[in-house]
């Protein structure tokens, strides 16, 4: 008798467990609105050690922040459009101590400036879970210039490029009402897979990344790979009241 009754306990004990843990769940956000930082690091030709080498940009580390905007689509909210604007700042000199969010180095060194902007699709695993990870595919749009103190590469002039990206993360949801989140992501943009140019004029400041005169003799490829951490703000989840 007294293992059924404790028996009996347990299961009760179960059952309201199960109905509160239930009763607490939220759909998935309809909305959600991200601000972070990032950590940068330049590829293909974007990147170089020697920032005398003319056959690439000489860019090594980078930081920057993102302003990120998701909208969920359909009733479980697995696939989102995604827009989103950042500014990144790339930098390298033989100073290989510090940090990219830290690094600012002194002459010899190269700067550029990116200004981006994105728009695509992604998809998110386990949508209504308190932590869940996706993938992405977006455009981009990214205007790349250099200040006049760029050492050896000079002034670039700001110049438009159209590339893709590949995004991929984590998200971690918090609060009782679960409108806040911790978001870890990452993402390789290849910014201009789409276009570039060159100039041949003397003492031009185009980028020149273009396969023509004024270049390298081929089209130099832009990259970027980035770590962001930031902070998310859900929009539009409800509470499950029951099955």
């Amino acid at each position: 008798m007294k293992k059924i009754s404790l028996l009996s306990l347990a299961l009760t004990f179960v059952f309201l467990s199960s109905n509160i843990s239930f009763s607490q769940r939220y759909t998935a956000p309809s909305t959600s609105i991200g601000l972070g930082l990032s950590g940068n690091f330049a590829t293909n030709d974007f990147y170089g050690t020697n920032i005398t080498n003319t056959a690439n940009y000489g860019a090594i580390w980078g930081r920057g922040i993102n302003l990120t905007a998701k909208f969920g689509l359909g009733q479980k909210k697995s696939s989102r459009i995604v827009v989103g604007a950042e500014y990144n700042k790339m930098v390298n000199s033989y100073d290989k101590n510090k940090t990219p969010l830290l690094m600012n180095p002194v002459a010899p060194h190269t700067f550029y400036d990116v200004i981006g902007g994105a728009v695509g699709y992604e998809y998110v695993f386990r949508p209504n879970c308190d932590d869940r990870q996706y993938l992405g595919l977006l455009f981009t749009t990214n205007m790349i210039s250099a200040p006049n103190y760029n050492s050896f590469h000079g002034e670039k002039e700001s110049s438009t490029r159209f590339g893709l990206a590949l995004t991929g993360g984590f998200e971690w949801v918090f609060g009782a009402q679960k409108k806040w989140g911790l978001n870890l992501g990452m993402k390789y943009n290849f910014m201009n897979m789409f276009n570039a140019s060159n100039s041949n004029t003397p003492g031009n400041i185009n980028l020149n990344d273009g396969d023509g005169l004024g270049g390298p003799g081929f089209k130099r490829a832009l990259g970027m790979f980035s770590m962001s951490i930031g902070l998310n703000y859900y929009l539009g989840q409800m509470l499950k009241s029951g099955k």
